[in-house]
C-alpha cells in the first residue's frame, strides 16, 4: 500500500519540483552555485523579495509580475553568458536585476494605493513611447522624489530616464536629475493627469539622447 502511494505521488512531486524551479528561474548548476557566497546572497535576496511581492500584491498582479521578472532574469543571464560572462556571475547579476525589478513593482503598487495630492504612479500616453512617472512625497513640504522613464516603441534600445527630485509650487513642479540640477523639466498636474514639458535647455543638455523625449501627458493609476 505504501509503495503504491509513493508511485502515485512521485509524478506529482516531480511536477511540483519542476514548477518551483521554473518559478525561481534557477540554472542547472544552482545547488553547486549556492556554495558561492556572492551567488547565494544574490539569490536569497531575490527569493525574499519575490516572497514579499507574493504577500503584498494581488494574486493576479503577482502572477503577471512574476512572469515578467522571470523572463527578465532568464534573458539577463543568457545575454551575459553569450557575451562571455561566467554562468555563475551571469546568474548572480540576473538575480540582482530581478530583485530591482520586483522592488520597483512594489513601489508602483504602493503608489497606486496611496495617491495623495500629486503623489502617485502615472502612465505615459504616447504613440511613440512607453513610459511612466512616479512622484513620491518626502519629509520636506512640497519636495518630492521624482522618476521619469521613456522608451521608444520602435527602438527598444533607445530609452531615457530622470531620477531626482522636484519642488511643487501650486500645480507646477520643476524636476531635476540628481546629476544635473541645472536643467529641470516642467510638470503640470491637474487631477489625475500630469503633463511634462521639456524646456529648450533640457532638450539641448543631451540628458536623454537623440530621439527620446518626456514631453506629453501621463495618467495616474489608482487601486
Amino acid at each position: 500500500m505504501f509503495k503504491t502511494t509513493l508511485k502515485r505521488l512521485f509524478p506529482l512531486v516531480c511536477i511540483v519540483l519542476l514548477a518551483a524551479s521554473a518559478v525561481c528561474a534557477e540554472p542547472a548548476n544552482h545547488a553547486k552555485f549556492m556554495t558561492n557566497g556572492e551567488y547565494k546572497e544574490s539569490f536569497d535576496a531575490y527569493s525574499a523579495t519575490l516572497q514579499e511581492a507574493k504577500t503584498r500584491l494581488d494574486a493576479k498582479d503577482f502572477a503577471a509580475v512574476q512572469k515578467t521578472v522571470l523572463n527578465e532574469v532568464e534573458d539577463s543571464a543568457k545575454a551575459d553568458i553569450a557575451s562571455g560572462t561566467s554562468e555563475l556571475e551571469a546568474w548572480s547579476i540576473a538575480y540582482t536585476v530581478g530583485r530591482e525589478s520586483l522592488n520597483r513593482e512594489l513601489q508602483w503598487d504602493w503608489l497606486r494605493r496611496h495617491p495623495e495630492g500629486v503623489q502617485g504612479f502615472y502612465r505615459m500616453q504616447s504613440k511613440a513611447f512607453d513610459g511612466w512617472l512616479t512622484v513620491e512625497k518626502g519629509d520636506t513640504p512640497d519636495l518630492y522624489a521624482v522618476k521619469i522613464y521613456a522608451i521608444q516603441k520602435n527602438t527598444p534600445n533607445n530609452s531615457g530616464e530622470l531620477d531626482g527630485f522636484g519642488k511643487l509650487k501650486g500645480t507646477t513642479m520643476n524636476a531635476v536629475d540628481k546629476n544635473d540640477d541645472q536643467n529641470p523639466v516642467c510638470i503640470t498636474f491637474k487631477g489625475d493627469s500630469a503633463t511634462i514639458a521639456e524646456p529648450q535647455a533640457f532638450k539641448e543638455s543631451g540628458a536623454l539622447g537623440a530621439g527620446v523625449s518626456f514631453d506629453g501627458d501621463f495618467v495616474r493609476e489608482k487601486k
